[in-house]
């Protein structure tokens, strides 16, 4: 068996399928794609994921590009891991809270990241330098999203403050469970989990008035869970930016 990850800095989507891989402790090679550095239209990316998707699965020679899906197929393919119930009613509960953290916390964190982080650290001539490379990405459809949230300046604090309230949707949701629970599920660790604490952990970095042991005690005690376990340290291992600091691409 084989297995080969293409993936970014372990945030978001990419965080996701390193966290799964070392929970199911099945051995495979870390392929880096630097985004930030437009690594993922180089022809031999787009070979693999033609619209410039990471991450990416290789299982012995096939081929999966849907980030979004790569939990699921891992706990199918490994169900001696656990990540998830093997009961029908189990599974609708595990994909009603993947797509909701996706759809509430995904675009949101990124571009809360993207302005929080990113842009601080980069002087004028970086984000020029930045222009003129996006404005070569071969996926035009992307090249479009790149430049809504770099150049429009104009509706910047609107699209921020509507990812605040998604989170702070998310949040409603998610503490009344983490509150009187451990996981999402209630007393089962699973892709639920994994899902949506790739999304959420730089959230008390980004948002600390509303992620913090006061406001949110049942959520802060589930992302110091899941950041205690042995899979989350080893994907922090496959970073290559400098410091702790979670990293983010713009779209």
């Amino acid at each position: 068996m084989t297995i080969e990850l293409y993936h970014w800095e372990p945030t978001g989507d990419s965080a996701k399928a390193l966290i799964g891989l070392h929970e199911i402790g099945v051995a495979f090679t870390g392929r880096y794609v630097d985004v930030l550095k437009f690594e993922q239209y180089r022809p031999e990316h787009l070979a693999l994921a033609p619209a410039g998707q990471v991450p990416v699965l290789v299982h012995d020679g096939e081929v999966f590009n849907e980030p979004r899906l790569l939990l699921e197929y891992l706990a199918d393919a490994f169900p001696q891991a656990k990540l998830a119930p093997r009961d029908a009613g189990g599974w609708y509960d595990v994909q009603d809270w993947v797509r909701f953290a996706d759809a509430q916390l995904n675009d949101a964190v990124r571009l809360l990241g993207w302005h929080a982080i990113m842009l601080p650290e980069m002087s004028t001539a970086d984000r020029t330098a930045f222009e003129q490379k996006f404005a070569g990405v071969p996926v035009k459809e992307q090249q479009a999203g790149w430049a809504a949230v770099v150049r429009d300046a104009e509706s910047t604090e609107n699209k921020l403050e509507n990812a605040r309230g998604r989170v702070r949707e998310a949040l409603a949701r998610m503490e009344p469970v983490l509150a009187k629970s451990e996981w999402l599920l209630g007393g089962v660790h699973s892709i639920a989990d994994i899902n949506a604490f790739a999304l959420a952990w730089p959230l008390p970095k980004l948002m600390p008035d509303e992620v913090n042991a006061q406001k949110t005690p049942g959520v802060k005690n589930w992302l110091q869970r899941m950041a205690a376990r042995p899979a989350f340290k080893a994907a922090m291992s496959a970073r290559r930016a400098a410091g702790e600091v979670p990293r983010f691409a713009p779209a």
